[in-house]
């Protein structure tokens, strides 16, 4: 039972169950809960969409190198984001990342590109071009969001 005197603060009998009516806050969090759980179904439905018609949908994790280059670059919703890729003289991968609004080479060309301004200017295959079209979390882990990308050509890897 909420108890209160002219100008203090209402208090709750803590003995008594806590009603959504007694708890604005847990009727904030059931509501937050439900809104993650539609925004997830959502994107779930998008990728069923996208693979009816034979498009690739790609999940890139928060904390990974795609979550870096989108951040690195500010890529909006909506933006591209071009992935470059080569091999280093040791044979190894090498990865970077462009905005699609700063190349038009499509997946499969090669350009010329500096990773870092003490960097030479080599050689570097355009390895996929991607629309960033989502960021959301997943209901169970709501503190590690997920970006959504539609895999416009080529692929990552």
């Amino acid at each position: 039972m909420q108890t209160a005197t002219a100008g203090t603060t209402p208090t709750i009998d803590p003995a008594e169950d806590m009603t959504p009516a007694l708890d604005p806050a847990a009727t904030l969090r059931a509501e937050f809960d439900r809104a993650a759980a539609l925004r997830w179904q959502a994107v779930l439905d998008y990728r069923d969409r996208m693979t009816a018609l034979g498009r690739a949908v790609v999940f890139a994790m928060h904390g990974g190198p795609i979550d870096g280059y989108l951040r690195l670059l500010g890529t909006p919703l909506g933006g591209e984001l071009v992935m470059l890729g080569r091999r280093d003289e040791r044979g190894l991968q090498r990865w970077d990342a462009l905005s699609g609004g700063d190349i038009v080479a499509r997946a499969g060309d090669c350009v010329l590109h500096s990773a870092g301004k003490d960097d030479p200017i080599e050689l570097w295959n355009v390895c996929g071009r991607f629309r960033r079209v989502a960021t959301v979390s997943h209901p169970n882990t709501p503190g590690e969001p997920v970006h959504v990308l539609e895999q416009l050509e080529g692929s990552i890897g």
